[in-house]
């Protein structure tokens, strides 16, 4: 028998720079998670060139954030179960309750941590209108902090205070449902399709009555413009609406 031919081997091309010019951090990264992504986010909305804008967001809010921030995501990175240690001890707040400002809750990190707590959990601290805020949860404009409470430079100036002091900063997200006063609700109900496809239109208040009597199931994730502020988890509410008579 002959002998058998050897295998070249497959010479492997490593480039500094990637196709998109970012940074090859980004790119590794975004190619790891990209199908899981697509395949949620198309399973809900099914727009492909949303998902288009999506990504060269993703791409924009990487170019923007700071390097500390960088540097915080790859140790969160190297070690994903960073949350689950068991010398984690945390504190849930309301902003205005606690210590009035967003100001006023920098100020009292020292007593936090006298306490020994590691983690805060800020509840909803958007802006909501007066009188229909429903707890926080009835947000009108998710890129604002009630006036209150301070400004989104506070709210940037507070989580470098806390990451300096090794205090992890959670914020409560309001994920799917939003005030009428929201900026998308308005043009929703003044019919625009674009807006209306956002949201679920009833005829009378029937069916909404039926998640009432149904589980609410909370997810956790991360939302870029408050990760850019230096937030470094989200507790997301969320409605579902699951049958009447389901059993978890």
């Amino acid at each position: 028998m002959g002998k058998k031919k050897k295998k070249k081997k497959e010479e492997i091309q490593i480039t500094a720079e990637p196709k998109t010019g970012l940074p090859e951090e980004f790119e590794l990264r975004f190619e790891k998670h990209h199908d899981e992504l697509r395949w949620l986010y198309m399973e809900l909305y099914d727009n492909g060139s949303m998902f288009a804008e999506l990504c060269e967001r993703l791409k924009q809010f990487y170019m923007e954030r700071k390097e500390a921030l960088k540097e915080l995501d790859r140790r969160r990175e190297a070690d994903p179960a960073w949350y689950r240690q068991n010398d984690m001890l945390g504190m849930m707040f309301y902003i205005d309750n606690f210590a009035k400002t967003i100001n006023g809750v920098e100020e009292k990190l020292s007593y936090i941590e006298k306490c020994r707590a590691n983690y805060i959990h800020l509840m909803p601290f958007l802006e909501t209108p007066k009188g229909r805020s429903d707890g926080g949860y009835a947000v009108s404009d998710f890129q604002q902090v009630q006036k209150d409470l301070g400004t989104m430079e506070d709210l940037e100036s507070l989580t470098e205070a806390c990451h300096k002091r090794g205090i992890h900063v959670c914020m409560d997200f309001v994920m799917n449902h939003t005030s009428e006063d929201h900026a998308w609700a308005v043009k929703a109900r003044e019919g625009d399709g674009e807006y209306m496809s956002r949201y679920f239109f009833f005829e009378n208040s029937y069916i909404p009555s039926l998640y009432e009597k149904t589980a609410g199931i909370s997810d956790y994730g991360s939302r870029q413009f408050y990760l850019a502020a230096g937030s470094e988890a989200f507790c997301y509410d969320v409605v579902l609406p699951v049958p009447v008579g389901f059993k978890l």
